[in-house]
Parts: structure tokens; C-alpha cells; sequence
């Protein structure tokens, strides 16, 4: 899915097989705020190549420097990365890769992603969020709204929504999983023009198709 050259969008590429990749690319782009803002994203895919690894044996971990140079035959803002582990390995987040599980609900995606564009976890994780954190507040008054909840990253920030998908992999509200201050976060994200310096994007419509990757090691 190629709408605009890709110094003018969100690129992101997906790391699986094809039938996996139009699954989840489609279930990204029917929730809010990526449905109403889905001309703004490009969506390429390369088959994955490499087993992940497992952070403390509990969480799956893609980043490496063989898969950021498989994902330079396309261009990509963020990578996604499919793989198929047991229910009890967590899916996780790491600079521009967003490890997912495909056997947890398909909501890990939108979790994983709202990290990657900066949310923090929306429950005691055990560390301070900082100041400038997009989500997590430390007075009601600094959200759109006059409610806000307790547990933010750590017991003594606040979030915005009470059930939301940074919360929990079951959101109360389906159709706005993330709340509606993080979706007006998320949008503004989406929407913001690009610096010379962000993402890893090329002028002009580009496929993967031609593409090829070769990693050489010696000593």
C-alpha cells in the first residue's frame, strides 16, 4: 500500500509472510486514529528472514543489525516484525521495531505501536514516565478532560482513559481503544510534516519487489 512518495508519509514495513502482513496491516488500519488517517501511511512488507531472540527469556526481541539491513530494501519509519512463539512470551518495543506475538490478541499491535510513536505503559511498570511523557501526567488538569486515572508507567502518574489499550490488551472501548486524548495525540503524530532528519525515507514511489538483501561476514 503506496498512497504518496515516502518523504511525505509514515512508512512502516512489515517483517512476515504475506497472508500475516495483510492481516494485521488491515486490522491497524480499521482502528482510530490509523483509519481516519490511512492515506498517510505507506505499508511495504519483506519476508522474514531470521528468528528473534528472547529478552530475559520472557519477551520477544527482533532489533538486530541483520534485520535493520534486511529492512533497508524498503523504505520504513517503523518495522513490525511477525513471529509465531508461544502465548506466554510478551511482545515488545525497541527504538523503531516493534516485536509482535501473533499468537496474542491482534490489540498487542496498536499497544506496541502507540509505543513506538512514544506512549508509555498505562500501569505501574515500576519506572518514573518523565516529564515529558505524552501520556502520562502528574495533575489531572494537564489532560483535555476533567477525569484521569491512577497507575502510569508507576504508581504516581496519571492517565487519561481508564481501560485503554495501553493498559490492556482489552480495551474497554473498541472503538476508540486508545482514549481519546492519546488518539488526538496519535493524529497529531500521523499528520505532523517530517523534519530532513526523521525516518528512513527515499523521494518517490518505491517497491520491494526488485529488491534484494546479502549480509557478509568475515574476519
Amino acid at each position: 500500500l503506496v498512497n504518496a512518495p515516502a518523504s511525505e508519509q509514515v512508512n512502516i514495513l512489515f517483517v512476515g509472510n504475506s497472508k500475516e502482513t495483510q492481516e494485521y496491516s488491515n486490522y491497524l488500519l480499521s482502528n482510530e486514529p490509523f483509519a481516519t488517517n490511512r492515506d498517510k501511511f505507506n505499508l511495504y512488507r519483506i519476508d522474514k528472514k531470521s528468528e528473534c531472540g528472547k529478552y530475559k527469556g520472557i519477551a520477544l526481541y527482533c532489533y538486530s543489525r541483520e534485520l535493520l539491513g534486511q529492512a533497508s530494501a524498503c523504505p520504513h519509519d517503523y518495522i513490525i516484525v511477525l513471529e509465531d512463539a508461544p502465548a506466554t512470551i510478551r511482545a515488545s518495543a525497541y527504538m523503531s521495531v516493534a516485536s509482535i506475538n501473533t499468537r496474542l490478541p491482534k490489540t498487542v499491535l496498536l499497544h506496541e505501536i502507540g509505543h513506538l510513536f512514544s506512549l508509555d505503559e498505562e500501569y505501574d511498570a515500576g519506572y518514573n514516565p518523565g516529564q515529558n511523557s505524552p501520556n502520562c501526567k502528574s495533575q489531572c488538569s494537564q489532560f483535555s478532560q476533567a477525569e484521569c486515572y491512577q497507575e502510569c508507567s508507576d504508581g504516581a502518574h496519571l492517565r487519561s482513559v481508564d481501560d485503554g489499550v495501553m493498559r490492556t490488551l482489552s480495551p474497554a472501548n473498541k472503538d476508540n481503544p486508545y482514549g481519546e486524548y492519546n488518539k488526538d495525540y496519535l493524529s497529531q503524530k500521523v499528520t505532523m510534516p517530517k523534519t530532513q532528519i526523521s525516518g528512513f525515507a527515499t523521494d518517490g514511489y518505491a517497491t520491494c519487489a526488485d529488491e534484494s538483501y546479502l549480509l557478509i561476514e568475515v574476519n
